[in-house]
């Protein structure tokens, strides 16, 4: 169902969410570098939650979409 892959998709964005635990290493990195780390995270999630249910022509279309 749609709410399976939603909680898919943030099963393994929090999975990712430990690197953001060290306050000393994250303060080192300027707010873009942030930016591009989560935006990184979401697309990587999505990818293997919502995009990789499809079948083939889903995951064509997922492509193109992306």
């Amino acid at each position: 169902t749609d709410s399976n892959l939603v909680m898919s998709l943030m099963n393994l964005i929090d999975c990712q969410l430990d690197e953001f635990q060290d306050e000393a290493k994250i303060a080192q990195l300027e707010e873009r570098e942030i930016i591009t780390w989560l935006e990184s995270m979401f697309f990587f999630a999505m990818t293997w939650s919502i995009g990789a249910s499809g079948d083939d022509k889903g995951r064509f279309r997922f492509d193109k979409l992306v």
